[in-house]
């Protein structure tokens, strides 16, 4: 009987250590867990505390860090020009207030009631309208002549040969 008693003995120790190490393992786990939601917060706060310098106090920022702000304002450009030529793809406009698209013709923001520039082949046309008059419309019109002729002429040769 002391034999199956030493034995019931030795199993209770190994179940009392089996269950010890599964506390452990698990209070482990709960650790790394909160750990791991600490340093996703810290990320999160460091992210948002950079906006706010960015946003808020943007001379600083640039004098502090001019590398970063100049690359923010890159990205920042591309970033609107790629959701512009979405909204284009989809036959709409970017509002330059709240970044909503909206429908093509639209004056105003349906979300901010922001203004909308004007189409920008209009914009293209007024360009080339007012370059057009800052000369001399004759010699504008005599450079487009030449250069109609002289590709005439190219293609004259290249028939004839």
């Amino acid at each position: 009987m002391d034999f199956i008693n030493k034995a019931i003995d030795s199993l209770a120790t190994v179940g009392k250590e089996v269950s010890q190490k599964a506390t452990d393992v698990s209070a482990i786990a709960k650790a790394t867990l909160q750990m791991k939601e600490k340093e996703k917060q810290l990320q999160n706060t460091l992210k948002a505390l950079g906006t706010v310098l960015y946003t808020q106090k943007k001379e600083v920022a640039e004098e502090l860090f001019p590398e970063l702000t100049e690359l923010i304002q890159i990205l920042d450009e591309e970033l609107t020009e790629l959701k512009e030529h979405v909204a284009a793809l989809k036959g709409k406009k970017t509002c330059p207030g709240c970044g909503k698209d909206v429908t093509d013709d639209a004056k105003f923001c349906s979300n901010c009631g922001a203004e909308m520039p004007a189409a920008k082949a209009a914009e293209v046309v007024d360009v080339e309208v007012a370059e057009a008059d800052a000369e001399d419309d004759e010699s504008v019109v005599e450079e487009i002549i030449d250069e109609i002729k002289d590709a005439a002429e190219e293609i004259k040769e290249e028939i004839t040969e």
